[in-house]
């Protein structure tokens, strides 16, 4: 589990530092997304339990965990029931540059097609221990990664799209 939670916090902190110039701040390149305060954004509020429950195929309480503040918004929502190693993290951050960049190599990256003219791509990764499917998508300089791990059905990060472009219209 520690693992999993290291894997998970170095590819937010990479997601996060690969929009980000030398000085740490957001890269100029960016296409709007300086307009939107991160910070300000709660996360856990975009999905309810249910949804959670829907794309995880779990019929088990989540509980979520937030954090916000000028680089990234996230939220974990994790199984209230040990053993069940389902879970959904929702990141929101500042890009600029290659959707997919930082992927993990042993996982493969396809395109995706999203009904908003926007940036995505779809990354599977194979059991090692756990299978992971995320959908990665950006608009105005804002990335929105949404990643389930082990979902208990048949998933792909097609149909996670409904779910990140309604962040992403939020936004």
């Amino acid at each position: 589990m520690l693992r999993i939670r290291l894997t998970l916090f170095l590819t937010i902190s990479m997601a996060l530092l690969s929009g980000c110039g030398d000085d740490g701040a957001p890269d100029s390149g960016s296409d709007g997304g300086e307009d939107i305060d991160l910070a300000s954004i709660d996360a856990c509020s975009f999905f309810d339990v249910a949804t959670i429950q829907k794309v995880t195929g779990e019929d088990e309480v989540f509980v979520d965990s937030g954090r916000a503040d000028p680089s990234t918004s996230a939220c974990f929502w994790g199984a209230n029931q040990p053993g069940v190693p389902a879970y959904v993290e929702l990141s929101i951050s500042r890009y600029g540059g290659d959707i997919a960049a930082f992927v993990d190599p042993d996982c493969s990256v396809s395109a995706v097609d999203t009904e908003e003219d926007v940036d995505s791509a779809g990354v599977t990764c194979p059991p090692d221990p756990q299978r992971k499917i995320y959908l990665l998508v950006g608009d105005q300089g804002v990335k929105v990664s949404l990643l389930v791990n082990e979902p208990n059905r048949p998933l792909t990060p097609e149909d996670l799209v409904p779910f990140a472009e309604s962040v992403v219209e939020t936004l």
